[in-house]
């Protein structure tokens, strides 16, 4: 006798599929957000902000307009992970630009809750049309700067509040990120399908 797969149930196969995976998303987000909310340890990014140092020196020796375009969107990522900051003068002149020289004084850095926000704004940053002409250098740019942030958001909270939660926090975002991907390349493989 032959297979036979009835229409209904495979709506109800659909549909349980898609409230499992509902379900683990508000779980990994929750955990995700606990965490975020509860650690409020000052969150340094060093080497997120090392690496975007490493990224606009490699756009500005591009030395075009897009380049230019990429690398101050780019310096303004610096900025926002850098926290709340101040400059003062040091009384010393650049001979090079008889300038007085300023001191970069970190005030106050961010908070995890913060360091997430900037992540997601940087995540959809170049989405926007009227960057096309960028969107493809500085989508690179952004994915280099994850790994590093990921890392100093991490070491924030296991300094905080020990390697479990630190681990927690790798898993769930891992999970979720690990989701998001599937959910991409699923909804590509169907606009592709039509």
């Amino acid at each position: 006798r032959e297979f036979e797969i009835d229409e209904v149930s495979l709506d109800d196969v659909a549909k349980d599929l898609a409230k499992t995976r509902g379900n683990q998303i508000k779980t990994f987000k929750g955990q995700k957000d606990q965490i975020l909310d509860n650690v409020t340890a000052p969150a340094p990014a060093p080497r997120a902000i090392a690496m975007l140092d490493k990224k606009i020196a490699e756009f500005k020796k591009v030395r075009t307009k897009s380049a230019s375009t990429l690398v101050a969107k780019l310096e303004d990522f610096k900025q926002a992970l850098a926290g709340k900051t101040r400059f003062d003068d040091t009384g010393v002149i650049d001979p090079n630009t008889g300038q007085t020289i300023k001191r970069r004084v970190d005030t106050q850095p961010n908070t995890l809750k913060e360091l997430e926000a900037i992540r997601r704004e940087m995540g959809a940053a170049f989405d926007d049309p009227s960057l096309a002409s960028i969107a493809d250098d500085g989508k690179k740019a952004v994915r280099a700067i994850y790994s590093p942030l990921r890392n100093d958001m991490g070491a924030v909270i296991s300094d905080a509040a020990g390697p479990d939660v630190a681990r927690t926090w790798r898993v769930a975002n891992a999970r979720l990120s690990s989701m998001a991907d599937e959910l991409q390349s699923t909804a590509l493989k169907s606009t592709l399908n039509k």
